[in-house]
C-alpha cells in the first residue's frame, strides 16, 4: 500500500502554523484524513516589497511551485505525496481603490482601518497592492499546479485582513511577540475543538461557493475587513475534511 497523501499548505511565517496546525490537524484527524503539511516561505510571496521590484504576476504560480518544490526536497518527500497544496495569504487590504490609501506623514507603520489604510509612502504601498492583488486574482482562479510533470490540485485561502484580525478579531499592528502570543492562544481554545473551529470558519466566511469568496473580496474595502475563505478552500479540496466530518 502506498504512502498516505498530505495536504501541503504554504504559509508566510511561523505563527500561521502555530495557530493553524492543531486545529487543521484534529480536523483533519475526524475525517480519518492525514493532518497537514505546513512549508513556510518567511514572507509574502504575492508581495513586491518581500521579493524586490520583479514580482509580476505571470510568475506567481512558478514561485510557489519552487516553493513547493523547496519544501519537499528539505524532507525527502515527492510530489506524488501530494494530495493538494493550499497557499495561505493575508489581503492586508490589497484589493481596495487607490484612493483609500491615505497620506499620513508620522505613519510609516501603516496602520489598517476597515476603509483605508493610512501609511507616509502612498506610491509604495499602492505598487505593493497592485502587485500584490494581481498575484492573488491569478492564484484564484489556478485549480492545479504543475510540479515536477505532475498536476496537483490547487486552491487559496485569505485571512482578512491578515492571520491575526482574521482568527483573533485583533485589528491592531501586532509586533512579532503578539503575532506568537494570539497564535498560542488560537491554538489552545480550538486545537482540539472541531466543532468551535468549524463553527468560527462558518462565521468568518462569505457567502457562496469558493469562487464568490474570491469575488467578495476584491470587492470594495472588503479586503480590509475581517473574514476568511478557509471554509471554502477545505469544502474544495479533493478530499475535504469538512465534507467528510459533515458525513459522519
Amino acid at each position: 500500500m502506498g504512502a498516505t497523501k498530505f495536504v501541503l499548505f504554504i504559509v508566510e511565517g511561523e505563527t500561521d502554523e502555530l495557530a493553524l496546525g492543531r486545529a487543521l490537524t484534529s480536523l483533519f484527524a475526524s475525517g480519518e484524513h492525514p493532518g497537514p503539511r505546513f512549508g513556510i516561505v518567511r514572507g509574502d510571496i504575492t508581495s513586491v516589497h518581500a521579493l524586490g521590484a520583479g514580482n509580476p504576476a505571470s510568475t506567481i504560480k512558478k514561485r510557489l511551485v519552487d516553493a513547493v518544490k523547496e519544501f519537499l526536497a528539505k524532507d525527502k518527500l515527492r510530489v506524488t505525496d501530494l494530495d493538494a497544496i493550499v497557499l495561505l495569504s493575508d489581503t492586508d487590504g490589497a484589493f481596495i481603490d487607490d484612493s483609500l490609501v491615505v497620506f499620513d506623514a508620522d505613519e510609516p507603520r501603516c496602520p489598517y482601518f476597515e476603509d483605508s489604510i493610512e501609511t507616509s509612502s502612498v506610491a509604495s504601498l499602492r505598487q505593493r497592492n497592485q502587485c500584490k492583488s494581481s498575484c492573488l486574482k491569478t492564484l484564484s482562479r489556478t485549480h492545479e499546479l504543475t510540479c515536477n510533470k505532475r498536476k496537483i490540485p490547487f486552491k487559496a485561502a485569505y485571512m482578512s485582513r491578515n492571520l491575526e484580525h482574521a482568527l483573533s478579531d485583533y485589528s491592531g499592528r501586532a509586533t512579532q511577540q503578539k503575532k506568537y502570543d494570539l497564535a498560542r492562544k488560537f491554538s489552545k481554545k480550538y486545537g482540539t475543538d472541531v466543532i468551535g473551529f468549524l463553527e468560527l470558519l462558518a462565521l468568518l466566511a462569505p457567502v457562496g461557493s469558493y469562487q464568490d469568496s474570491w469575488v467578495y473580496v476584491a470587492r470594495d474595502n472588503n479586503s480590509l475587513l475581517r473574514g476568511s475563505n478557509m471554509k471554502q478552500t477545505l469544502e474544495a479540496l479533493p478530499s475535504s475534511p469538512i465534507k467528510a466530518v459533515s458525513s459522519l
